[in-house]
């Protein structure tokens, strides 16, 4: 995949994407994932036994192809692989290792919850050398 390519599949990928989970997962039903330009991709898990705060989950993605992510934690350099797909404003997200899919929507600035905003703020501030 050419250098403009992979720019232009990752500017697509930019910004908050929302699907629904069950309730035990999210209490709101929704959960919400944010792909930075700078290669970041955050999401926060919902702990019930300390429902007022979300623990973060701060990764590094790569486009390595226009159906293939490479998503890494600072503790798996390596990472793994995840299949996308976008169909119109949907990203479709297929992990196969546990298999899952998560059906995706782009949320408008407007819509995103301000706990969300919040969390995100400030985990845009932590060091990314990793």
């Amino acid at each position: 995949m050419s250098i403009q390519t992979q720019l232009s599949e990752s500017s697509t990928l930019v910004g908050t994407w929302c699907y629904e989970v069950e309730e035990s997962y999210e209490p709101s039903g929704t959960a919400y994932q944010h792909f930075s330009e700078d290669g970041r991709f955050f999401h926060y898990v919902y702990d019930p036994e300390h429902p007022e705060r979300r623990i973060p989950l701060i990764l590094r993605y790569s486009v390595e192809s226009s159906s293939k992510l490479r998503v890494r934690s600072r503790y798996c350099p390596e990472g793994w692989t995840v299949d996308y797909s976008f169909d119109g404003t949907t990203l479709t997200q297929t992990n196969t290792n546990p298999h899952s899919i998560f059906i995706c929507s782009r949320v408008a600035p407007e819509k995103i919850p301000e706990w969300f905003q919040i969390a995100l703020t400030k985990s845009m501030k932590l060091p990314h050398d990793w």
